[in-house]
Parts: C-alpha cells; structure tokens; sequence
C-alpha cells in the first residue's frame, strides 16, 4: 500500500475519534475508511464495482449514451486509453471550483506533452453560463457539460453532494483515487500523476 496515498484517510479516522464517542458511529466510519483503503490497495476491484465488469460504453443505434453517470465515466476512460486522467467535477456558481480551475490549468500547461488528460465535467449548471464561463477562464484541457439528471447520478456515484469534486483514474482506465484531498492546488495531486504517469 502506498502510505503517501492514504496519509489522509489516517488524519481523518484520527479527527473522528477525537470528535465523535459513539461506538456505532465510530465502528461504522471504520469499515468504511477500511473500504476505501481496500479500494486504494486494489482499483480494478473499485473500478468494476463503480462501473461493472466491462468499461465499454452502452450504444444505441450505434449512438453513445452519456445520460448517466457509469457511461460518462466509461466514455472518458474509453477516449483517454493509455493515459493517466484527472477529472475535475465543478459547477459555474460555486465559487471554490472557479478558483481551483486556476491551480488546474497550470497543470494542464505543466503536464503538456505528457501521458495526461484533463477532464473538467460541469454539473448543475445552465448550459449557457457554463459556455460563458469557459470562454472567460479559457481553461486547457477537455470540457463536458451534463445535464441536471446526469450531474446528481455522477455525484451520486461518488457519494457527494459537493463540489468541487476530483477523481484520478490510471493507464489502464481504473479509478484510483478520488475526493477534495486531490485538490490541484496542493502537491499530493502532482506526486499522485507523476507516479502514475511512470507507471
């Protein structure tokens, strides 16, 4: 297991024990932290567990679906073979994501050249102030909008509610690592990228 990964997922289980002193609670936040820990030991597992056994995207009359959150995912991982991906899920009217698109376009320009995408999904947002906000930040990278069912089934997938939200999926199209703790002004997202970019 790499300890860099999971320093966070320890800080956080040290924060609950100090905060919270129901038992139940505690062993319940427990087997979740030890899930997340066996996900990090083994993403094909969580991979097919989020997105079932083939990560091929559904098709309808030779047409590609991206109407929920599974085959937007495996839409992203399907174009983007053979690359790491970082997959920044943001919205127009919150204020943290607009500011953390800064920190992730210098990224996008560092990692030019290189084995890397990014992928900026906007979700419950009008489709207009998205396309307004895209020509004002003129951020790198790949840009998708979803629609209001498709952003809550995203969200839904990853069990927030919030954003900015961030995943990382590897070479081989399995997601590695995801949350707040990937934030791409911190140096945790580059030393995650590099390592699998060396992959």
């Amino acid at each position: 297991m790499d300890a860099h990964t999971t320093d966070w997922l320890d800080q956080y289980k040290k924060l609950d024990k100090d905060i919270i002193t129901d038992k139940f609670l505690l062993n319940t936040l427990d087997e979740r932290y030890d899930k997340v820990i066996d996900y990090i030991d083994d993403p094909k597992s969580f991979t097919k567990a989020m997105l079932g056994e083939n990560n091929e995207i559904q098709y309808s009359k030779n047409i590609s679906i991206k109407t929920n959150g599974k085959n937007t995912l495996k839409s992203i991982i399907n174009e983007n073979k053979g690359k790491v991906v970082f997959i920044d899920i943001w919205a127009v009217w919150c204020s943290p994501c607009v500011s953390s698109l800064s920190y992730a376009n210098q990224l996008v320009n560092q990692y030019k050249g290189k084995d890397v995408e990014f992928e900026f999904i906007n979700v419950l947002s009008k489709k207009e102030e998205w396309m307004k906000k895209l020509e004002e930040l003129k951020t790198g990278g790949n840009h998708l909008y979803l629609d209001a069912a498709t952003s809550w089934d995203i969200m839904k997938m990853f069990n927030t509610e919030g954003v900015p939200y961030f995943v990382l999926i590897d070479k081989e199209g399995n997601i590695v690592d995801y949350g707040l703790h990937l934030h791409p002004k911190g140096d945790l997202l580059k030393s995650q990228i590099d390592k699998f970019i060396a992959k």
